[in-house]
């Protein structure tokens, strides 16, 4: 997801709660920045700790 496309989604999302159901990889333009981006809210995550929302979803 581009860099401002997820502005305009936390803009609109207005720091509703999310539980973050599925991050991508966040692109400044086409290049990667290394972060991951929420799709519902557009919230951003340094990859480290995108990695730790993966291993709590594969925990039953």
């Amino acid at each position: 997801m581009q860099v401002s496309e997820a502005a305009r989604r936390r803009a609109t999302w207005e720091g509703k709660p999310c539980e973050h159901p599925k991050l991508v990889a966040e692109y400044d333009q086409a290049r990667l920045t290394g972060d991951m981006v929420c799709v519902q809210c557009g919230a951003t995550f340094p990859h480290a700790e995108a990695d730790s929302f993966r291993r709590q979803e594969r925990i039953p």
